[in-house]
């Protein structure tokens, strides 16, 4: 009968203690019992970095200013009132300009440090760019007319460039610059009245002078853009490039051959000069291998 008493009392005194060790956790601040949940899955940004290539589509505007001088030879065809009137409208710039679409294929190369880009890429388009104009003006002491023409024309453009840009997320930003190649033709024109107009003292014939460039040219070209992820290996890109071909020249001889009976050679007509520029901003699809 002892033990059986002894046990009750001793059961109660566990469920007792039991009970109480909550609330007195609870009263002395206790932290609760952790509760483990799962972690989200960490972000992961897509790299820049490799190679790459895709298409591009654009619009394409080109400018030149051209300039036209005479060669004033006193045996020549060109006195000296006749020189100042020609260079006097020829050599005020002649402005030239064109517009038209442009495409074409890119190619390229990243590396990336965080969220520093630097790459290299290269690219071919398909140029139509063609301007000309004309001016026409009066020989002194006559009613004998002189025009100037001048003509400028390019079909496709390669650029090779290095780029510097930084990542946010799916985005780049980029700025970029290097080397330009275009085949760059350009031709100048001169003609007169005085061959039938009996107040000029030309020879009785229609005078004519032409010139001509056509060469692969060397410029520069600078620039800048944004371009972003669109999937896993594909991302867009709109970018603007600033083109300068510097400038080319040409001499034209006067025709018909022989001017008063002189040769030629020292009835030189002009010098003609111009430079080409071209304003590009195109979109374009890349993919990343």
């Amino acid at each position: 009968m002892k033990n059986l008493t002894a046990r009750i009392v001793v059961s109660a005194a566990i469920t007792a203690a039991l009970a109480w060790t909550p609330a007195l956790a609870a009263d002395l601040g206790a932290a609760p019992a952790p509760v483990y949940t799962k972690a989200p899955p960490a972000v992961v940004e897509p790299t820049w970095a490799g190679f790459y290539g895709g298409l591009n589509l654009g619009a394409a505007g080109e400018s030149s200013s051209s300039t036209t001088s005479t060669v004033n030879n006193p045996r020549g065809y060109f006195n000296i009132d006749a020189s100042h009137a020609v260079n006097a409208l020829g050599q005020q710039p002649q402005s030239l300009s064109s517009s038209g679409l442009t495409g074409g294929f890119q190619a390229g190369y990243n590396w990336q440090v965080d969220r520093l880009l630097v790459g290299v890429e290269g690219d071919v388009e398909a140029l139509s760019l063609r301007g000309s104009t004309a001016f026409t003006g009066v020989y002194p002491y006559t009613t004998a007319t002189f025009t100037i023409s001048s003509n400028i024309a390019s079909n496709w453009l390669a650029t090779a460039r290095g780029r510097l840009g930084f990542v946010a997320g799916n985005w780049l930003f980029f700025g970029t610059g290097g080397a330009a190649f275009s085949d760059l033709k350009a031709s100048w024109g001169f003609s007169d009245t005085c061959g039938t107009n009996i107040t000029c003292n030309g020879p009785n014939a229609p005078n004519v002078a032409e010139a001509a460039s056509a060469s692969v040219r060397a410029g520069w070209t600078v620039g800048g853009g944004i371009e972003n992820r669109l999937f896993d290996r594909w991302s867009w890109k709109l970018e603007y490039l600033y083109v300068n071909f510097g400038s080319v020249s040409g001499m034209g001889i006067m025709t018909p051959p022989s001017v008063f009976g002189f040769p030629t050679n020292l009835n030189p007509f002009s010098h003609s000069t111009s430079a080409l520029e071209i304003n590009l901003i195109r979109a374009g699809l890349n993919y990343h291998f």
